[in-house]
């Protein structure tokens, strides 16, 4: 299953940095070198880039339903958005968090606020939309921020520009092949 290529932007500065996932693996093309690297094992947890966000959290997939069981625990509102609170506590060994609490849109289903815990119940990384815009009839984070709470004073931003939806892409673009290109 082919879930995502993407283009790495850091400090408003284009980085062609190219990230391809296909399942549960992840490749990364670094232009510099020319190399294409696989990312696997304990690599896994390191930050990309330097960032505060894991290569395990870039390998997020849609099947937490598979890896935790989730309870919605009460009402929030956050940008004066009403929100389910759920709480997701990890059911398999291979969670990246054994707990997450998150505050998740009751209209737009996006995720506000996730709050990612280790084993011990110690607070690992928040990660915050800051910005969403309204795509036809679609609603989509484009701004969004990861604090790693074990690095003094750290954060990541993401920003998404020149988003596109629904879009027909040629397959052949999802290949480690193409990566170098």
């Amino acid at each position: 299953m082919i879930n995502n290529l993407g283009i790495c932007m850091m400090l408003n500065k284009k980085i062609t940095t190219k990230y391809l996932m296909i399942g549960e693996n992840l490749w990364i093309y670094f232009p510099s070198e020319n190399d294409i690297v696989k990312i696997s094992g304990h690599l896994l947890k390191d930050g990309m880039m330097g960032s505060d966000v894991s290569y395990e959290d870039a390998l997020k997939s849609d099947d937490l339903h598979k890896k935790y069981s989730v309870s919605i625990v009460g009402d929030t509102t956050i940008n004066q958005r009403p929100c389910y609170q759920i709480v997701l506590n990890g059911i398999t060994r291979n969670v990246p968090y054994y707990k997450r609490r998150m505050s998740v849109d009751k209209e737009w289903f996006i995720s506000w606020r996730d709050e990612m815990y280790s084993k011990s119940g110690k607070l690992l990384k928040v990660s915050m939309i800051k910005d969403v815009k309204k795509f036809s009839d679609r609603y989509f984070p484009v701004k969004s921020e990861i604090v790693n709470m074990l690095r003094k004073n750290s954060k990541t931003t993401f920003e998404m520009e020149n988003l596109k939806f629904n879009e027909i892409i040629d397959e052949s673009i999802f290949s480690i092949r193409h990566l170098s290109r």
